[in-house]
């Protein structure tokens, strides 16, 4: 009997150890382009704040993904999508504090001079003093968008001067 248990463990041994695992090799593509990130109909060109949002992103947040590739990425988002596009659909946030009616008014107070929080409206860097002036001034029709960057997106961005945040404005043309 032992020496049937001996020989039934020797060719399983045999029968194991003559597989062979496929050796494959895996080459980066050459000249891959980066998809485009579009986060709720946000399209985000720049590959710092791509990078940061993919690391941020929770699965809890994420409603829908989808991923566009070749001709149907560049149809929606043109040229700078020939490396697809992956669209993602956060969920709606529960807080009530927020509603989506439009600014009857907007006033900016508060903000401390000694912060140096960066305000760009219009491609122009503001910093508290100027920049509270300036949107003291503005009527709410004339905006467009307003973004505020925090935290490692504001540095990435903007480096020091972002890192208190950063406020951009977008005027209506």
């Amino acid at each position: 009997m032992k020496k049937i248990i001996t020989l039934v463990l020797l060719m399983a041994t045999y029968i194991v150890s003559a597989q062979q695992m496929p050796n494959i090799k895996c080459a980066p593509a050459r000249n891959a382009q980066q998809p485009l990130w579009v986060v709720n109909d946000v399209v985000l060109t720049d590959e710092k704040v791509s990078s940061i949002v993919q690391k941020s992103l929770k699965s809890d947040d994420i409603e829908s993904i989808n991923v566009l590739k070749d001709a149907s990425a560049v149809a929606i988002y043109g040229n700078k999508a020939k490396g697809g596009a992956i669209v993602v659909t956060l969920k709606k946030s529960n807080d009530t504090s927020s509603n989506d009616k439009a600014v009857e008014s907007l006033s900016v107070t508060g903000v401390p001079s000694n912060t140096d929080l960066l305000v760009i409206v219009d491609g122009k860097e503001m910093y508290a003093t100027e920049a509270t002036n300036f949107m003291s001034n503005i009527s709410p029709e004339k905006i467009d968008s307003i973004t505020v960057l925090k935290d490692p997106i504001a540095l990435t961005k903007y480096g020091d001067k972002g890192k208190n945040g950063v406020l951009i404005v977008t005027l209506k043309k």
